[in-house]
């Protein structure tokens, strides 16, 4: 696997460059279009208890929960789980324990459809 360091610098700064405009820190993320897509489709289950380690996961999609949270949306989600993408996939897997915190960072302080670098 080649490795692509602009891609590792994004990631950290996503995580760690926080910048401090007028006293108040801001932190520019920049994640790809479909990331923050997923990450604002599962968004909606937060105001129907969906706690952050189940927002993590539904986010995330690990292959080893899909059973897992297929099931728990059926039962109790208001929108059908959604399977990630390949493209999701190949980007969550390429540098997976920066991937975490990245999508940990977005869930706790926001993204939106106007923030990310739509790859």
């Amino acid at each position: 696997m080649k490795v692509d360091f602009s891609s590792i610098e994004n990631s950290i700064k996503n995580v760690y460059g926080w910048k401090v405009d007028n006293e108040s820190p801001v932190l520019e993320i920049n994640l790809p279009k479909f990331v923050i897509e997923r990450i604002n489709y599962f968004g909606e289950e937060q105001e129907n208890g969906l706690i952050f380690m189940g927002y993590m996961n539904a986010v995330m999609g690990y292959d080893e929960m899909e059973k897992e949270n297929k099931e728990t949306f059926d039962l109790f989600g208001s929108v059908d789980w959604l399977p990630p993408s390949e493209e999701f996939k190949e980007w969550r897997d390429e540098f997976l324990f920066m991937r975490e915190l990245e999508i940990a960072v977005a869930i706790i302080y926001g993204v939106s459809e106007g923030d990310g670098d739509n790859d």
